[in-house]
């Protein structure tokens, strides 16, 4: 592919993000000017830029700096990329969490903005907004499930907190072990958290304000009891006991690790809590409304909830 000969890894993927906007008469002005390759009314003084002349004529191919745009103008743009930078991200977000792909916690990177006065001709501005994610699993998108993304996002809907700080924790695992483990069991439980005020939202202020119990008590005693909006063979299913036993044994790292340095455990404990608290987002955004989420749960824990 043309990409792979320019030296993107096969691992990056790119979308393109676009938008129409109703410009006021002063800005799409200014926009007529650089698109006759000519400086907006207005604009900074061009010393120290020799492609383009004391006019404010630009030099064809070359874009002018966003530094010499009027403030409007520059205002304008802000807010537009900002708008396509938040689309483009939690589509991705939520591209990722419905189909369970891994990733490193923050995989976009900006390749270019473009601007267009009629949808034919487009012509670069100094910031990009193109971006690309670098995964691990790959494979299409149905058009059932792009339908599906597309409706969440224009919800409002993006990736929930617990998934975003298990992305997190998951890139730190090797380079900072300590941080990974403190993230991940955090994860765990803003996880819960969100799934207990999302069943039952007239619980919100206490899950925020209250001090919780144990995680791994909740999650044996309480979670049972919650009614959910997707069951098992028609019941809540217990968590596994094995699945509980590794979230109780990393509880108990992370509490050594983050309150008194201790770091003895071995790379194989890290990566199995990390498994597991994973396992337990995917089950609790199954309990919570999204019927796809069990299919991401790993097929040895799924067959326990399912015995």
């Amino acid at each position: 592919m043309d990409e792979q000969k320019s030296g993107y890894d096969r691992g990056n993927a790119f979308c393109t993000a676009t938008s129409q906007q109703e410009s006021a008469p002063q800005i799409h002005a200014m926009f007529e000017s650089l698109d006759q390759n000519r400086l907006p009314l207005g604009s900074g003084k061009p010393d120290k830029y020799d492609y383009i002349d004391q006019n404010g004529h630009i030099r064809e191919n070359y874009v002018a700096p966003m530094e010499l745009m009027p403030r409007p103008f520059q205002s304008f743009a802000r807010q537009v990329r900002a708008e396509l930078a938040d689309h483009a991200r939690r589509t991705v977000n939520v591209l990722r969490w419905r189909l369970g792909w891994k990733g490193p916690h923050n995989p976009v990177s900006s390749r270019g903005m473009k601007w267009s006065l009629d949808g034919q001709t487009w012509r670069a501005m100094p910031h990009a907004i193109m971006l690309y994610v670098d995964e691990s699993r790959y494979g299409g998108v149905s058009d059932e499930v792009r339908s599906e993304i597309e409706s969440m996002v224009k919800k409002g809907l993006t990736e929930p907190t617990g998934h975003e700080l298990f992305r997190e924790a998951w890139e730190q695992r090797h380079r900072n072990p300590r941080s990974a483990l403190v993230i991940v069991i955090a994860a765990a439980e803003v996880g819960f958290k969100q799934c207990v005020s999302t069943i039952v939202p007239e619980t919100l202020w206490l899950i925020e304000n209250v001090p919780s119990p144990p995680l791994v008590k909740m999650l044996r005693e309480y979670l049972p009891k919650l009614p959910v909006k997707c069951k098992i063979r028609g019941v809540v299913s217990p968590l596994p006991d094995v699945l509980l036993e590794a979230l109780e044994d990393g509880v108990n790292l992370r509490n050594r690790a983050a309150h008194i340095g201790q770091m003895t455990f071995a790379y194989e404990r890290l990566d199995e809590v990390l498994l597991v608290v994973r396992d337990l987002l995917w089950i609790l955004d199954y309990y919570s409304g999204f019927n796809w989420a069990l299919n991401d749960v790993r097929p040895d824990i799924r067959r326990l909830l399912e015995s």
